[in-house]
Order: structure tokens, then C-alpha cells, then sequence
């Protein structure tokens, strides 16, 4: 019995390289796997950020297509003077409320 626990510590005390060194390869491992991690969920939350952008340029595209499009049409033309303008059609009276008051 003794001579196998010492046949084992002969191998341990002369092999010890391969233990530190399989050690150190575990850690090495264990760091890139969590940086990997990392460097994912970095990339995942780019991503969903770069699809809500995406999303809402092509919705400011659909818009000023549509823009575009309705340009020629008199009703969008007479619209535009009412909201940007501030012009009144004839027959309608123009109400401007001044301020909320305290």
C-alpha cells in the first residue's frame, strides 16, 4: 500500500509541469470563453439598437415618399398652407389662443 502511494507521489513530483500546465490552460480558457460572452452580448445589444434605427429611417423614407408623392394633389397643398402657413380657407374664421392661463 505504501509503495503505491509513493509510486504516485514520484509520478505527481516528477510530472508536476503537467498539472500546472493543464491548469493554466483551463484558466486561459475560462477567461476567453467569458470575453467571448462579453464581446456577444455587445454585439446583441448593438444590434437590436441598429435594428430601431433601421426601423425608423425606413419609416422617415415611407413619409417623405409619401410627401413627395402627394405633392401635385391641391388637398395636401391646401393643408401644408393651413399648418405651415397658418392661412385660412375663405369662409372659415382663423382662432389663435394666446398663451395658458396661470
Amino acid at each position: 500500500m505504501k509503495q503505491k502511494s509513493a509510486g504516485f507521489l514520484l509520478f505527481f513530483i516528477n510530472n508536476w509541469w503537467v498539472i500546472a500546465f493543464l491548469l493554466a490552460v483551463f484558466v486561459v480558457y475560462f477567461q476567453a470563453s467569458q470575453k467571448k460572452k462579453d464581446q456577444l452580448l455587445e454585439l446583441r445589444k448593438v444590434t437590436l439598437m441598429l435594428q430601431k434605427e433601421k426601423k425608423q429611417i425606413i419609416k422617415e423614407n415611407e413619409e417623405l415618399t409619401l410627401r413627395i408623392m402627394s405633392q401635385n394633389d391641391p388637398n395636401w397643398i391646401e393643408l401644408m398652407l393651413i399648418e405651415k402657413l397658418g392661412v385660412v380657407p375663405e369662409g372659415q374664421i382663423k382662432v389663435v389662443f394666446k398663451g395658458e392661463p396661470e
